[in-house]
């Protein structure tokens, strides 16, 4: 049975999926997933969650991928699972492999999202590559000359290209034409960058930004200023794209 501590743990589990494999054992003291199966129909994961609840022990923090971290645990009467869920089409996998006596089914769900790995970066990219193409060009224009000011430091390096410019030299036309060269979605891509804010800092973003998309319910905005962010109100993490260069989006607050 789930340990008393360990039951608010799994209450709180991202609903709606649940991975199960029949584990063999390959060492004295190591076992390793033969099958897995992914459970998503309701009814039937609805049963397999009180199977866990009731049934499952050790839960504890077992592996992640792009999308997800997970928690596992392990339900060791090989014979009681069988016997509950044998019928089930989707479970059959687990039960009719030929690769070596099951010792323990592992039960496990998303606990939370995976958001320092590339599947948010990822979706956000898409999200925001898809809206600038919507973009005005005049306001596309302005966001461009924008960045030529604001990508410049007082050494003389320019921050597009990374080459040292000097002030009789520089054509802010020339820049221009450079930038309105790149493809849009090619310069959103290039300007993604993440860090950690507070709830105040994106709080006074959101006052002049409107929802474009979502992932994983959190909000993906567009801040008339010129930048896209996307912000984990539990982590923290915060994901942003300035059409305009500028580093200190405070100025903005």
């Amino acid at each position: 049975m789930i340990a008393e501590y360990d039951k608010e743990r799994l209450s709180n589990r991202i609903r709606g999926e649940v991975h199960i494999s029949a584990d063999i054992r390959v060492s004295d003291f190591i076992t390793e997933g033969a099958v897995y199966v992914t459970v998503t129909e309701s009814s039937l994961y609805e049963r397999i969650c009180q199977y866990a609840f009731q049934y499952g022990e050790d839960l504890q923090g077992m592996f992640k991928n792009e999308k997800y971290e997970y928690m596992s645990c392990f339900v060791r009467d090989v014979a009681a699972f069988r016997t509950e869920f044998e019928k089930e089409e989707i479970l059959k996998p687990l039960f009719s492999h030929d690769k070596g006596e099951t010792v323990a089914f592992v039960i496990s769900f998303p606990e939370m999202y995976n958001h320092h790995e590339e599947f948010v970066r990822n979706e956000f990219i898409k999200i925001i590559q898809n809206h600038v193409m919507t973009l005005d060009d005049n306001l596309w224009h302005h966001f461009m000359k924008e960045m030529i000011k604001n990508t410049r430091t007082g050494t003389g390096i320019n921050l597009i290209t990374g080459e040292p410019i000097y002030p009789e030299d520089i054509d802010p036309e020339e820049e221009l034409a450079m930038l309105l060269a790149f493809s849009r979605k090619t310069l959103v891509r290039m300007n993604v960058s993440d860090s950690f804010q507070s709830d105040s800092y994106v709080n006074q973003l959101i006052i002049q930004a409107r929802k474009i998309g979502e992932i994983n319910n959190q909000d993906v905005w567009f801040n008339i200023h010129g930048f896209y962010f996307c912000w984990n109100v539990s982590t923290k993490f915060f994901l942003v794209c300035c059409l305009t260069g500028r580093q200190n989006l405070s100025l903005f607050i």
